[in-house]
């Protein structure tokens, strides 16, 4: 019996090779040009969304509303991750080079499968959680009936950018941000705006629209019963793609709740409301992997230096996104500020420095990391990870003690600028291991990449 991943050995010639809707020659680059431009244009309506109901929320709730709101966003994050890591990431891994065939439809309604499993599991948690505590109990309520919707519009829109098709997922993405924006309009006309769980409500309907558009779309439905195959065969990807995401949310977090121990609560809140004007460049630095990874994948079997050039120019691209972003928030007016911000922009504008500079070192990391999932290296991703990690930790909480909470974004900002340079050791190493043939990762069927003559389950 032969299993996904299984690769004829006769098969030498690179001409076999297909990318779906994409010419050889110079066609190619304007075929991935267009892919980047329509990629860039979802990251918009995906930062526009999630950045947009959350300064929605910052302005118009209370103190306690935003809190609760704040917290079942962040649950729909962590699970999001999680999904992502077990499925999307380890189907574009395998699959973005790979003709449409019936093997490939069964990989897609395993990976449905699967997401929809996490969020199930999701669902539960939350509503576990909102039966013990009243002032979650409503937004929990709402995010973990909203969370299904959520990951299978999100696993569509991997699909889409697997397949070479992001315009598929700009469009999903569209009719999130239009479907959603009636709803918020509609509660800003009701008064229902002080409303945390009404506020996520209007937020996710549009979440499950463009779900129902991408899964009769594609024509695919969930299989539950091929999770246990999917795992299977992913297991050493989702392994370590849920360890490197794990670490890297527990680093994150444990940083936010030991600051009011050392600090104070308010200094909470001054770096929650510094990393919120850096918010969309976060979106499109995370959102990026929906291009970079397929992309990579198709590139790939030109050899370890066509992919090293493309992540070195990947890198460099995002880094000077970022660059200019970065730039216009420190020249950003007072008055633009406070208005976005509010009362929180007194304490967050002093840090807004450290904290772009944290958000220089993500962007420079974005592409080795990017690139390791490209090849499989979990162990080099969980060495990479296993230093940011503590670095993260240990230098925010030094500057915490040494200079409150501008020591403690400085020394975020100087852990994420040294850590970029750990990925991108790793990467590079990743690289000279499969230039000299060398797997960098475990061998399994998982990890091979698939050509066009691709063998069936049987």
């Amino acid at each position: 019996m032969t299993v996904f991943g299984d690769v004829d050995p006769s098969v030498q010639d690179d001409s076999r090779w297909v990318v779906a809707g994409e010419a050889p020659g110079s066609s190619a680059g304007r075929s991935r040009t267009m892919r980047a431009t329509w990629s860039l244009a979802d990251q918009g309506l995906s930062s526009l969304s999630n950045f947009g109901v959350s300064l929605v929320a910052a302005r118009e709730l209370p103190g306690s509303g935003f809190g609760s709101y704040v917290l079942a966003f962040y649950a729909y994050t962590l699970c999001l991750g999680v999904a992502y890591a077990v499925g999307s990431e380890p189907y574009q891994v395998r699959f973005s080079h790979t003709p449409f065939s019936a093997d490939l439809r069964r990989a897609r309604g395993q990976l449905l499968g699967t997401t929809l499993a996490v969020a199930l599991m999701g669902t539960i948690l939350l509503l576990a959680v909102a039966a013990v505590s009243g002032s979650l109990r409503a937004p929990f309520v709402v995010a973990g009936l909203a969370l299904p919707g959520l990951l299978l519009q999100d696993v569509t829109r991997q699909l889409y950018f697997a397949d070479g098709r992001p315009w598929w997922a700009t469009l999903s993405d569209g009719l999130w941000v239009a479907v959603s924006a009636g709803a918020i309009a509609v509660l800003w006309v009701s008064g229902g705006m002080h409303s945390s769980y009404l506020l996520l409500a209007a937020w996710a309907c549009g979440a499950w629209v463009g779900a129902a558009f991408g899964l009769l779309h594609l024509g695919v439905v969930p299989r539950l019963n091929g999770i246990g195959a999917w795992l299977r065969e992913n297991s050493s990807m989702a392994v370590s793609f849920t360890a490197d995401f794990v670490s890297m949310a527990v680093a994150g977090q444990l940083v936010i709740y030991l600051l009011p121990l050392i600090v104070s609560l308010s200094a909470v809140g001054s770096m929650q409301g510094a990393a919120l004007l850096y918010g969309p460049l976060a979106v499109v630095m995370t959102g990026s992997r929906a291009f970079g990874v397929p992309e990579g994948v198709r590139i790939r079997h030109g050899g370890p230096m066509a992919l090293r050039r493309f992540e070195g120019g990947y890198g460099a691209g995002l880094f000077a996104i970022a660059a200019v972003y970065f730039a216009a928030v420190l020249l950003l007016p007072a008055t633009w500020g406070r208005f976005i911000l509010g009362a929180s922009w007194a304490g967050s504008s002093p840090l807004l420095l450290w904290v772009g500079l944290s958000m220089l070192g993500t962007a420079l990391a974005v592409a080795p990391a990017q690139g390791l999932r490209i090849l499989a290296a979990g162990r080099r991703i969980l060495l990479a990870r296993a230093v940011d990690a503590p670095i993260t930790i240990a230098l925010s909480i030094t500057g915490a003690f040494l200079g409150g909470v501008s020591g403690a974004a400085m020394g975020l900002g100087a852990a994420k600028l040294l850590a970029a340079g750990i990925w991108w050791l790793q990467f590079l190493r990743a690289c000279r291991d499969d230039r000299k043939g060398c797997s960098p990762h475990p061998a399994g069927p998982e990890t091979a990449v698939v050509p066009s003559n691709l063998r069936s389950i049987g």
